[in-house]
């Protein structure tokens, strides 16, 4: 006699194979599979048997919703660093306005990433979100020293040489804005391929 006993799954749906609880918010159940196994325990509890058991494996496949996803975690994120990607384009003569908006958008990029990392769970490793966020933050804060650098010359220039000037900061701006742009498609690429 076979002392082994086989388990079959019920066929058909994998409705038989998991409970009311098994949805998990923001995923879809893509797939479920059963399978056999065998556990053998590293000693021998003292008695000259082999210590091995049969079990069977409940492989549950979970994938996130694309689209739910992007509106949820990364729609934000673009729309903070689009309008701090905009604030160069704004004229020079309105400092405060320029001035304010790089703050603004890096706690509010600040709030974004503690929102969802309140989410997931904790890794120990960046995520692809991390470094776009990151790179939020260094954009932010370089813009906010460009206009600070900005401001500061439109103060120290007399009136005759303040068109000069304007025209030089609108080049300064224009390049760093594009270098900005630029980076974050870098960031994403090296991020996502990592």
């Amino acid at each position: 006699q076979d002392p082994r006993v086989r388990l079959l799954p019920e066929s058909g749906s994998s409705r038989g194979l998991l409970g009311d609880y098994s949805s998990n918010y923001g995923y879809q159940l893509r797939r479920v599979s059963v399978r056999p196994s065998e556990h053998r325990y590293p000693t021998s509890f003292g008695s000259n048997r082999d210590h091995t058991s049969s079990r069977i494996e409940l492989l549950i496949d979970y994938a996130p919703d694309p689209w739910a996803m992007f509106a949820q975690w990364i729609l934000p994120l673009l729309l903070v660093m689009g309008l701090v990607l905009l604030a160069p384009s704004l004229d020079v003569t309105l400092r405060d306005a320029r001035l304010a908006i790089p703050p603004t958008a890096l706690l509010t990029l600040v709030f974004l990433q503690q929102s969802y990392k309140a989410e997931l769970p904790p890794t120990s490793y960046l995520t692809f979100l991390d470094h776009l966020y990151t790179y939020g933050y260094a954009v932010s804060v370089g813009l906010f020293v460009l206009f600070l650098w900005d401001s500061n010359q439109m103060e120290a220039v007399t009136e005759g040489q303040r068109q000069q000037l304007i025209r030089r900061i609108n080049r300064v701006d224009l390049r760093c804005q594009l270098g900005a742009l630029a980076g974050v498609v870098v960031v994403a690429l090296v991020a996502w391929y990592r």
